[in-house]
């Protein structure tokens, strides 16, 4: 019997299928971590980990409350805008965001982080890059995070911090 060969035409041949696939393993084993402990320790999913993250962000930048658009966050977080609708949903039934209408138009929903969205976020914080370090980024030296961002750099991924 012949023995049969997939043909990934990849550049860089094995080497290009194992840096596409470890990219892709790396990527699901990193979240699944990362959600497993915001979840155990905070009860407190990734997707919904993000949506404070982004919300944390606006009001530091702020003395006040700080209210961001659904759909403005929705653009911030990668997130479809109704998965955003439902997260925002489930972090107000919780107490930790409030929601507003649009004082400039009605039709926009506006939230912005409590002090319990804010404690809660700051404590899930906390594990969030705990997690990172010991799984991701304390793994590797300065040198090769630098060349991670550079290769983010040159396909294309944009981000917002």
């Amino acid at each position: 019997m012949t023995k049969k060969h997939l043909n990934y035409d990849l550049q860089h041949g094995q080497v290009g299928l194992k840096a596409w696939f470890g990219l892709l393993y790396a990527r699901d084993s990193l979240v699944e971590a990362v959600d497993k402990a915001l979840v155990s320790q905070h009860e407190l999913p990734l997707s919904w980990f993000e949506v404070l993250l982004r919300l944390a962000a606006c009001d530091a930048q702020s003395t006040e409350n700080t209210f961001l658009s659904v759909s403005n966050l929705a653009k911030e977080v990668l997130l479809s805008p109704s998965r955003v609708s439902r997260v925002v949903d489930g972090l107000h039934q919780r107490g930790l965001v409030i929601r507003r209408q649009s004082t400039a138009d009605a039709r926009v929903t506006e939230v912005a982080l409590t002090e319990a969205g804010m404690s809660l976020f700051q404590a899930a914080n906390a594990t969030h890059c705990q997690v990172i370090n010991d799984r991701f980024l304390g793994r590797l030296s300065t040198q090769e995070v630098e060349v991670l961002v550079k290769v983010w750099q040159e396909i294309g991924i944009t981000y917002s911090q």
